[in-house]
Parts: structure tokens; sequence; C-alpha cells
């Protein structure tokens, strides 16, 4: 996607002739942000943010911002004929300028990252309480099953007795239905869909 974003870039920006120059300042420059972006995503924010620690967090992203935009700057400088001088060298860039500009792509490329996490966490968050909601109605369903069958089970064994207790010829096939019915309830009825006969 990086690589992407970058020969677009490039492309649209030089009206497609692509040289030298516009390979410097595209590759070098967009790696440094690129890696702004990763150390921010995948090592601040989760050093600090994820722990609670907002304060050190916004501390220790000024002082990338203000360590990347010297780094640019160094980088500007070495090569100062490409990025520093402007329409043939008539017109220079001030140091402070550059600095600033380099600055502000740098918070862009921060804020980028920042997004990012944001919107993950929160599906991540979103995919957790739906896994939990599901977990406490599977709960609650087992826990209602479990409640059910010793009802189920001492109703049945009171009218078997009752049946048996009047000698009836009903008995041995309530004993043979009560059977048949405790095993579909054990090893039949665990599956999400059932035949309704």
């Amino acid at each position: 996607i990086w690589a992407i974003i970058l020969l677009f870039f490039m492309y649209t920006s030089t009206n497609g002739k692509i040289g030298y120059s516009t390979v410097v300042v595209f590759v070098y420059f967009g790696l440094i942000n690129i890696a702004l972006f990763y150390i921010n995503y995948l090592f601040i924010l989760p050093a600090f943010l994820d722990k609670k620690k907002y304060l050190w967090c916004a501390n220790v992203m000024l002082l990338s911002i203000i360590i990347f935009a010297f780094i640019k700057c160094g980088l500007a400088y070495y090569f100062y004929d490409i990025v520093i001088k402007r329409n043939n060298g008539k017109h220079i860039m001030d140091f402070w300028d550059y600095y600033f500009s380099a600055a502000f792509v740098s918070c862009f490329f921060i804020f980028l990252s920042t997004v990012l996490k944001f919107i993950q966490d929160w599906f991540n968050n979103d995919k957790i309480k739906s896994r939990l909601e599901n977990e406490k109605l599977i709960s609650e369903l087992a826990f209602l099953k479990s409640q059910i069958n010793p009802h189920f089970l001492f109703n049945s064994l009171n009218n078997i007795y009752s049946l048996a207790y009047q000698k009836s010829e009903k008995t041995p096939e309530a004993i043979l239905k009560l059977s048949e019915i405790m095993r579909y309830m054990l090893y039949e009825s665990n599956v999400d869909k059932v035949p309704l006969s």
C-alpha cells in the first residue's frame, strides 16, 4: 500500500516524468514518514496509550516529531540542490521554514497512525464484546438446561412411580420413553438446529 501511495504521488507530482530528484524526495522522505508511522503505531501507542500513560504518550510523540523533523532537515541539507533549492536555485528555503514544514508532515503521520490504532482498538473491543455476549448466552442456556433436566427427570419418575403403583401396563412403555428422551437430551440435542419432529 505504501509503495502504491508513493508511486502515485511521484507520478502525479511530476506528470509521469520521474527523475532522480523525485525519487530522492519521495522515497527517502516517504520512508522516513513511514518509519515514523510504524514507530508510533507499534511502539509508542502500545507502550503508553494502552497503559493509560497519556502524558508520557504525548511527550514521546512530541519528541519523536522533533527528532524526525531534524532527521529530515539533515537529509534535506545532504541533498541540498534537490530539496532546499527551488526554481533552479533562485529560491532557497530557510532552515526553520523547512523544519516546521517537516514537523507538520511528521504530525500528520503521527495523527494518521493514532487514528488507525483507535479504529483497530474499537473493532477489537467490539469483537471481544460480541464474543463475551455469545459466551454469556451459551452459559445461560447451559444453566437453564441444567435446571430443566433434574425437574423433568423428577416429574417423569413421579409419573412412572404413579403408573407402577397402580400396576399399569403403561409402566414399561413410560420407562422406555423416558430412556429415549434422556438419551436424546444427552447425545443428540447439543447442536444448533434439530428437526421439529
